[in-house]
């Protein structure tokens, strides 16, 4: 259960998963793996806005 507290962890989250994205440095593999990640918290972020 994902309850508002937990909010701001996965906002954290997804900016950290941009950076990597944007990051040239950042093996393909690994950038991936982040659009992976960004996705689900975008989803959750997504369905607690719907929420509220």
């Amino acid at each position: 259960m994902i309850s508002p507290e937990h909010l701001p962890i996965y906002d954290s989250h997804q900016r950290t998963q941009l950076q990597l994205i944007n990051s040239p440095a950042t093996p393909a593999c690994r950038r991936d793996l982040a659009e992976r990640e960004l996705d689900i918290a975008r989803s959750v972020l997504k369905m607690a806005g719907g929420a509220q």
